[in-house]
């Protein structure tokens, strides 16, 4: 993500957020974050080897009305099904889940010190713009305001907060077998990468021919010469 920064800051200068914006591709400023690593804690059961690098399948099963879940290392390697899941089991073998909407991560501005920030700001408010110095003026006002106001800073953590998880439509096992219009419902790309899960890829060595060749400096450079 910093290398994008520092790539198109290289040729052009940002000294604002909104400029920076408009040098980036597709940039916008997100507002609201929910805690869901918080509201998840409680319900993981101990995991290993998860932080490495493996590829994951999820297949619900029409006969138990399960979910499996299936790992490998890599495309080349057959799947290998997960016997015990990410989350905590109930006494009655269900899976242990959060049963509310995780909580809003509230923003925190207390670790910025305004006299610092101030006094860096009159120093470099020489070099901006007029529009620069005034963006910077309200900005700084607005974060000395959110470090004494709380009403004010828990209406700006919550500013486009929406848990859509709860809106998903329940699972519906004809939902790839319908069209509209004839149109299929799965893209071809996403057709594509589903056929490719299916196949199993196989090394072919070509017959090898070893050839040498004394070159200039009197060294011999012995090379494979791949052939069908």
């Amino acid at each position: 993500m910093f290398s994008v920064f520092s790539d198109r800051l290289r040729h052009t200068d940002a000294t604002t957020l909104p400029e920076l914006h408009q040098h980036l591709y597709n940039a916008q400023e997100l507002n609201g974050c929910y805690n869901v690593s918080g509201w998840l804690d409680p319900c993981i059961a101990g995991v290993k080897s998860h932080s490495k690098s493996n590829i994951f399948r999820y297949r619900y099963d029409e006969a138990n009305k399960s979910v499996n879940v299936y790992y490998r290392k890599n495309s080349e390697q057959p799947w290998k099904t997960l016997r015990r899941g990410f989350f905590k089991v109930r006494p009655n073998g269900l899976p242990l889940l959060p049963n509310s909407n995780p909580p809003v991560l509230m923003a925190s501005f207390h670790l910025l010190d305004m006299d610092v920030l101030k006094k860096a700001n009159s120093i470099w408010s020489t070099y901006l713009t007029q529009e620069a110095r005034l963006w910077w003026t309200n900005k700084l006002s607005f974060i000395q305001n959110m470090q004494s106001n709380k009403y004010q800073l828990t209406q700006y953590s919550r500013k486009g907060c929406i848990w859509r998880l709860n809106s998903f439509k329940p699972y519906d096992k004809n939902a790839l077998e319908d069209s509209v219009d004839g149109t299929d419902p799965v893209p071809s790309d996403v057709r594509q990468l589903l056929a490719g899960e299916q196949e199993t890829p196989e090394k072919i060595l070509l017959k090898t021919h070893l050839k040498s060749k004394i070159s200039k400096s009197g060294i011999n450079r012995t090379w494979i010469d791949g052939r069908d």
